[in-house]
């Protein structure tokens, strides 16, 4: 008897004794544990041969849907402390290899939808460690699946429909990193890219027009990322010298393409079956020159310099191109789903874009804006106006006057005025002056004869359409560029990570209310934040800007949701700097520990607010509290933390994570365990959310934006206005 117990496989401390004999009573607590259970128990007891089906059946599940990756290493590894007798690492490299197989499976690609690809990216973007080496095999797999042309432009076009839709920049830029060949299991002689650049020989119209719709798409998102490395360069550089450079970096990797004996037997083979499916259409692809029509873009940019509206000069182009003989009017087809998208959803942003960093560069040579916010003029346009030579409030009223004047005067049509709308000599019909004017995205100059003015034309933005807080959050912010945005980005990286892996509390159903203390988002007109957990584990976020609240939620991984009072945001520095002002106050609330110590060196007036902090609480907050060296966590601690409000809630899981990021996790560092709260009113509806001010909630923003030396006095005055009213509480 004492031989066959010492036989027998350790219980893991804390953890508890049915976890693993008993996985329905944890199954609704540990994502898919009764699955993992089950999968592993039909393992050990099958034949090899069934083990591969085994596996297979599991790898074919997480390949319809990735984000399952993560809790299935999780539970494999907790499986591995239950049951030591397992080879739960042979298991999880099985399971990775066949995924990686389920994925490429080609007849399976169509499957792969704009939506699951973004899926994917996302998950390798927001994991860490092993997931992230594991989604980058598994996105190598799906890239280097098709074997034809079809195959290779239908994944290419709909990673490319991800990339334009997506709200998040970072995933845009992880694609366009993707598909511009940057990846090294992705470059210009994989397999799957070189059917890909022969779609311009595809005889079907449906995959033809896809092609050059990618392309297309390639080119603005390229402009969209790539503008701000122009204006670094030269600060000066002009809007129509921006219109004429090349944004290639999709391009630039075409030429780099080796035409080795891969190449040429691709090649063969790809030519070979389009002739074979209609050889009249393929060689008449073989004598087509793409850029042959060029002239219809010379056309239109002449019909601009000729006073033609860009309204009536965009209907024209569309016409122009949809009479175009074939292949001409497939590949620059208009209404084509893709390149319409791009019309609809980037072209406004990238001329906003545009003037930012121009304004931006005149408001650095001594220009000024003449109104905090855009003139809106009848006809749902608004313009956006600096002048120069122009100092005092008299100046800057005369000139708005002089403008409106020469805009709504019905008599005094100047000749002067580039933005007038001329009406051209061109037969168009109602419906094509609609689209136009749909499409229309804005457009920039100066006045001819006077010098001293520079606006920025562009339809008026319909709350309906933005939401409040969309409409106005570039009221609301610095100037920012997009060399900025991009270091805010890698920022907003850093803050989820440090979120995920060092949180001490949650937000909590009865939430937080954070006072801002920084002047520089006082003097933007901020005033409070306030977080609250709502159903589904997603965080309630409200933002207080000038004695008005705006509502938004955070998902999961912490990223704003569309809806509420943002339904689309007008440009990446708007979401960049909404993100980063939520995160950096949020990690404050979650990764702050109740440790009075802690507590006082990160509250605003240390020792003075603590009390009213104390006072709030009443009862205590579930937390995460690390245990002293050679301590774990008990049974019990484990099992309320399952049935916890925290953002994670397996006590194992979350000690694995901190083990590797260095923060404790092991008996010699100490593990973590779960303190539970006392609920009563605490989670209420009943209970008003706790009022706290940090002082330096807005570190992690200034490591990025410059927001303004802060003089003491300001600091102490600001303090002093706080803790007054917290002491009223």
């Amino acid at each position: 008897m004492t031989q066959e117990f010492e036989n027998r496989p350790r219980e893991p401390l804390g953890l508890p004794p049915d976890l693993f004999d008993n996985p329905a009573k944890y199954d609704g607590d540990i994502p898919l544990w009764r699955r993992t259970v089950a999968f592993v128990r039909d393992y050990q007891h099958a034949r090899p041969q069934k083990r591969d089906k085994l596996v297979e059946g599991l790898a074919r599940s997480v390949a319809k849907d990735p984000i399952v990756i993560l809790p299935l290493l999780n539970n494999l590894d907790l499986v591995g402390q239950l049951q030591p007798a397992v080879d739960i690492p042979d298991i999880q490299n099985r399971l990775i290899t066949q995924t990686e197989q389920a994925v490429a499976f080609r007849p399976n690609l169509s499957s792969w939808t704009p939506d699951r690809i973004e899926q994917l990216i996302r998950l390798g973007l927001d994991s860490k460690g092993r997931v992230t080496e594991v989604v980058q095999r598994l996105e190598a797999s799906l890239f280097n699946a098709p074997r034809t042309v079809e195959e290779a432009v239908g994944l290419y076009y709909n990673a490319t429909w991800a990339m334009v839709v997506t709200p998040h920049q970072d995933i845009r830029e992880e694609l366009f990193s993707v598909l511009c060949l940057e990846k090294r299991w992705l470059h210009e002689n994989s397999t799957s890219f070189i059917y890909f650049i022969h779609g311009d020989k595809v005889v079907d119209d449906f995959y033809l027009g896809k092609f050059f719709a990618v392309q297309d798409a390639m080119r603005e998102v390229g402009k969209l990322l790539e503008m701000s490395q122009l204006f670094q360069e030269n600060p000066k550089i002009s809007t129509y010298e921006l219109e004429s450079k090349r944004f290639n970096r999709f391009e630039s990797r075409i030429d780099n393409i080796r035409e080795d004996e891969t190449y040429q037997s691709i090649t063969k083979q790809a030519m070979r079956l389009q002739y074979q499916k209609n050889p009249l259409r393929f060689m008449s692809l073989l004598e087509w020159d793409d850029r042959s029509q060029a002239n219809i873009y010379e056309e239109y940019n002449e019909n601009l310099a000729n006073g033609w509206s860009t309204f009536d000069a965009l209907a024209r182009f569309n016409v122009r191109i949809r009479r175009l003989p074939w292949p001409d009017n497939v590949a620059r087809n208009p209404d084509e789903p893709l390149r319409h998208l791009v019309n609809t959803s980037l072209r406004e942003l990238l001329t906003k874009i545009d003037w930012q960093q121009h304004k931006a560069t005149l408001l650095r040579e001594g220009w000024v804006q003449l109104t905090d916010r855009p003139l809106e003029m009848p006809g749902n346009t608004s313009f956006d106006v600096l002048a120069c030579n122009c100092g005092s409030p008299e100046e800057k009223a005369a000139i708005i006057r002089w403008f409106y004047g020469k805009l709504l005067s019905e008599t005094d049509k100047s000749e002067d005025l580039i933005i007038e709308q001329v009406k051209p000599h061109v037969d168009l019909s109602d419906q094509e002056r609609k689209e136009a004017e749909r499409l229309f995205s804005g457009q920039s100059g100066k006045f001819a004869l006077n010098k001293d003015i520079r606006y920025l034309m562009f339809p008026t933005s319909s709350l309906e359409t933005l939401g409040e807080l969309s409409s106005k959050i570039d009221y609301h912010r610095p100037l920012l560029s997009l060399e900025q945005v991009e270091s805010i980005y890698i920022q907003l990286t850093h803050l989820r990570e440090q979120v995920k892996a060092r949180f001490t509390r949650s937000v909590g159903r009865r939430g937080y209310q954070l006072i801002i203390s920084d002047p520089a988002l006082r003097s933007l007109g901020y005033e409070t934040i306030t977080f609250k957990q709502v159903q589904g584990d997603d965080t309630s976020v409200s933002v207080s800007i000038d004695g008005h609240p705006y509502n938004f939620t955070l998902d999961t991984d912490y990223r704003i949701k569309l809806g509420d009072d943002i339904k689309q945001f007008q440009s990446p520095q708007d979401q960049a700097w909404l993100e980063l002002l939520t995160l950096s106050h949020l990690k404050k609330v979650m990764c702050t520990g109740e440790d009075d110590e802690e507590l006082k060196a990160e509250l605003l007036g240390g020792e003075k607010q603590l009390p009213s902090y104390r006072k709030q609480m009443v009862h205590r907050i579930e937390h995460l509290r690390r245990l002293s060296p050679g301590q774990n966590y008990s049974q019990e601690a484990f099992t309320r933390c399952l049935k916890s409000h925290l953002p994670m809630k397996n006590l194992y899981t979350i000690n694995r994570m901190r083990k590797e990021i260095g923060w404790g996790g092991t008996p010699e560092a100490g593990i973590w365990t779960y303190v539970s709260g006392v609920e009563r009113d605490i989670d209420t509806q009943v209970a008003k959310p706790v009022r706290v001010a940090f002082k330096d909630a807005t570190e992690d923003m200034r490591k990025v934006i410059d927001l303004g030396a802060i003089s003491q006095e300001e600091l102490d005055r600001i303090e002093r206005e706080i803790l007054a009213d917290l002491e009223a509480v």
